[in-house]
This record gives structure tokens, sequence and C-alpha cells, in this order.
């Protein structure tokens, strides 16, 4: 990298309600004023100069790179390359959310959830903890590139001066090199006359034309020490994951479909599936020279770490290694940085996390319980049962099979294709057993939210709960703006049995609970 920081010269791309905003970005401060959806161009640094962001090669349009956010807000790091590919500065690029969409207390409710429904694969990040057994192949692949380029500079440094231990053993050795005799040296003396006047034991000398030779204790260094064995069974363990995990990466990167509204994996994958291939390669050459192929067993014991935490070279990579192959993402808040999910799908979990928290407080009489284990039906669950029985569930992207395939066990099922809704509530109770579908949408102009009415309606027509259809379909916006405020009113709701409900934590309205279920006697009974 070069001694000089370089700095990028950014200006923003002028739209309907702004004018073109110009400013400097260097890589020692962390860089704001992105916007997700945004569009920038970057003026281009040097001929044959490269710009990655979120590890995505930007297109150049004459002079400069056109760089556009996306649906997502966090940290991003840009990486500027030149010609001959070699790093020349990195630079962290802060995008912020929409002012009227998504906010950071959202994040964090559905983090006090579950963090797995918060990760994801965009390119922005946030700092995550390391507790809990939260993993997911972009979340070990993340710790590894924060770590893995730190772990291989610090197995260089135990290379250069390996730790060795010294062995005791036995040798037979002439008079004149034999330096230490103990008991075991005396008992096999006395079976050698010759050796006895050596030993000022007595005894004659006697000339012999064969070598006289001591069994004497000696030490004898060897790298094949308690050390270098736990140091091997660490690089071990993260060479397996290095493998496996551009294994899984590349068929998640081919099983991809299209999407406006994700960040493509594709474009990405490249520069991602170069490093896992570094790391491979660097970490076999470890293993073949001194001092890992010295070692004969690859184990992690008491003295191992012992001798492990005495030296801070060989204490820096076993550290580093484990960071690499920690699960969780739970707890405070670390130095290191997790992709998490587009804003639109932090938007979707934040509506069940909050859902879920108003059902609790309306039927506050009930037992509730929560699950985070992902099946074939669900992402997640909040439960409530009262006198021992379950009869009210809130579930998070139930599936409902095609109308061809039987139906699962919830008797979910399309009459149509199979889908799967972002919110379902469901109540147990006989014949007067009702449900209701949520569909989340990140959306607050008239013309998006208009357009996104076409799911209430699929749902409402093809959805069906043990043969029946949802008795009411709404969406969930941030917020609704005045023009197509017909759409939030009870007596349409009831009518038409589908409309739209504002949905964010700085936009107070009714509880949909109390509007969904002011006709309902028998759901609160």
């Amino acid at each position: 990298m070069d001694d000089a920081p370089t700095e990028l010269d950014f200006r923003s791309c002028p739209d309907s309600q702004s004018n073109p905003v110009s400013w400097r970005v260097d890589p020692i401060n962390v860089a704001t004023g992105f916007r997700e959806d945004g569009k920038y161009r970057i003026r281009i640094t040097g001929e044959g100069d490269r710009l990655l962001i979120g590890d995505e090669i930007l297109k150049t349009d004459g002079d400069d790179w056109v760089w556009n956010p996306g649906f997502y807000a966090g940290q991003v790091f840009a990486e500027l390359l030149c010609s001959n590919g070699r790093l020349r500065a990195t630079y962290k690029l802060d995008v912020s959310p929409h002012p009227e969409k998504l906010g950071r207390d959202m994040l964090d409710q559905i983090w006090e959830f579950d963090p797995s429904l918060a990760l994801g694969t965009e390119p922005a990040a946030l700092p995550m903890g390391y507790e809990g057994n939260t993993s997911t192949p972009w979340l070990q692949y993340a710790r590894m590139r924060t770590y893995g380029d730190k772990f291989l500079r610090a197995l260089s440094a135990i290379s250069r001066q390996p730790l060795r231990e010294l062995v005791a053993e036995r040798a037979h050795l002439p008079p004149h090199l034999a330096r230490r005799a103990d008991r075991q040296t005396a008992l096999t003396a006395l079976s050698v006359p010759q050796l006895l006047p050596i030993m000022g034991l007595g005894g004659n000398s006697t000339l012999t034309d064969k070598p006289l030779y001591f069994n004497v204790p000696v030490a004898r260094e060897t790298l094949d020490s308690a050390a270098n064995r736990c140091i091997a069974a660490i690089v071990r363990a993260v060479l397996y994951r290095t493998v496996r995990l551009k294994r899984e990466l590349r068929e998640i990167v081919d099983k991809e479909t299209a999407s406006s509204t994700r960040t493509p994996l594709s474009d990405r994958w490249p520069r991602r599936e170069e490093f896992l291939g570094r790391m491979e390669h660097s970490l076999r050459r470890f293993q073949r020279t001194s001092p890992l192929s010295e070692v004969t067993r690859r184990m992690i014991s008491a003295a191992g770490l012992d001798a492990v935490s005495a030296d801070p070279a060989y204490s820096s990579v076993y550290g580093l290694g484990w960071r690499i192959l920690r699960l969780g993402a739970d707890g405070p808040p670390q130095p290191e940085r997790l992709w998490i999910s587009p804003t639109w799908e932090i938007y979707e979990r934040w509506c069940f996390v909050q859902l879920g928290k108003d059902l609790a407080n309306f039927f506050d009489d009930h037992e509730w319980s929560v699950s985070t284990n992902r099946s074939s039906h669900a992402k997640a669950a909040f439960t409530a049962s009262r006198d021992g029985q379950s009869n009210i569930e809130l579930l998070l992207q139930p599936r409902f099979l095609a109308g061809d395939k039987s139906p699962n066990s919830r008797c979910f099922r399309s009459i149509s294709g199979e889908r799967e809704p972002d919110i379902v509530l469901v109540r147990h109770d006989g014949s007067n057993s009702k449900w209701y579908v949520f569909d989340a949408k990140y959306r607050t102009g008239r013309s998006s939210v208009l357009e996104a009415m076409a799911s209430a309606h699929i749902y409402r027509d093809s959805l069906r709960w043990n043969r029946k259809r949802p008795d009411y379909v709404l969406l969930l916006t941030p917020r609704v703006e005045n023009d197509v405020g017909w759409l939030t009113q009870p007596d349409f709701i009831h009518e038409h049995g589908v409309g739209i409900h504002a949905l964010a934590p700085d936009y107070v309205t009714t509880s949909v609970f109390d509007l969904l279920l002011a006709d309902t006697a028998t759901f609160s009974a």
C-alpha cells in the first residue's frame, strides 16, 4: 500500500429533489453522506486503477466510476487497486438508511429477538457480538475475511522463530562424549568389565578391539512440541473451514436468482473466491514447512495451551484462529463487522418482532413462547396458549405449498403456485377460527404502495388455511401518505378484506389488532 494516502472525489447524482454534492474521502476517516439506493460518481484516480466496493468491481462511465449502494445500510469497505492488482488504499463508507423508512432501533430489536434474522449477504456491515450459536456460511466468511490476513502474518512470525522443546532420551556414546551418567548408566556398565575402571568402580582394564559405549541420558531439541501441535490443530481447522466455505458459497452463488432488490452475489464472488483460494494455498504451504511439518500429532492439550499463552507470537496465532472459527453473533458489539440483510428485509423482520410484542400485550392473559428454530413451516414463531392448549400463532414466512402438492401438517396451501407471505397470524378456535396475512412493504410513495397492493389481492385470493381464505390481508408500510389514506380506513378494510396499516417506531397509529379485531369478539374471548 502506498505511504501517501490516496483521496477519492465523490459526487452525488442529482435527482428531482436534490442538487449534486461533492466531497473527498480519505483512507483514514469513516466517510459519511451516502444513502441507500443513492447514485454516486467517483473520479478515476489513474489509468488501470480499479475500485471495489463490497468486493464488487465498479463499472466506469467516462472519467468516473459509478456506484449505486442499493437497498442496504451500514458500513461498507472500498478497495483501490493498481493496474497490477496491488492494494493502494482501503476506505470505510457509511451508508445511511432512508430517513423515512428504516432506523437503527429496528435492527436492534431484531437482534435482541434472533440475530440470524438480521444477517444477510449485502455489502454493508455492522459491528456484532460473538455469543450464541448463530452460524451461516456468509457469517463464517465475514469472520475469515476480517482475521484471515492477520492469521497468515502471525503464522509467518512463528515460522521464523518457532518454539522448541527439550526431549529426554538415551543414547550410546563413547566415553569421551559422555557428559552425564545416572543409575541406569551404572547398571548397564556392570555388564561390560572394560567400562568399570573408567567409572572408578575398580577392576582391571583390558585391551579390546571393540569400541566402548556408555548408555547415558541426553536432551534433544525438537519442533514436535506441545505448542506446535496446538497451532497445527488450529491451522487444520481453519484450512478445513476455508475449503468447505469455498464449496458451499460457490453453490449458493450458482443457485442465486436475479433480484432487483438484492445486490447480486455473482458480482462480488470472484474477489471473495480469490481470497479463499489464497487462504487455502497459504495454509497448505505452512503445513508443508517448519515447524508444522515436524509435528507428528495435531492436538490441543493443557501443556500446549500453557506454552502458547506464554509466547506472544503463538498466542496471537491461536487467538486469531479461534476468532475465525467461533460461532455466534449475539452479545456486545465487537470490532468485527458482519454483513446484514437488505433494508427492506430488515423492515419485514422488524414488523414480525413488533407484531409479536403487540400481540402479547393484546392477549396478556395468555402464556407466550418464542421459537426461532427454522423449519419448512416458518422461520420463527410467537405462540400463545391458555388452559394448556396452543391457540394463537404468529408465523414468519410460512410456506404455502402449490395446489398440486400435499398440504403440510399445518394445513397451509396455495390453490396456485407455492407462496411465502411475510407474516401470518392464526387462531385455533374451532368454528370461530380466523387467520390474517401481513405483507411488509418497504415503500411509501403513492405509486409504489398502490403497485404493492397487488400482493394483498393475490394472497387474499390464493392462500388457504384449513380450506379457508384469510379473513384479512394487510400491507404494512413505514408510513402512509394522505393520497392513499382510503386504504387505511377500518370500514374499507372490513368490507373488502384488504388494506394498509402503517407500522414504524416513530409513526404511532392505532394498533393493528385493535383495527382487525374490533368486530371479532370471539377472538379475544
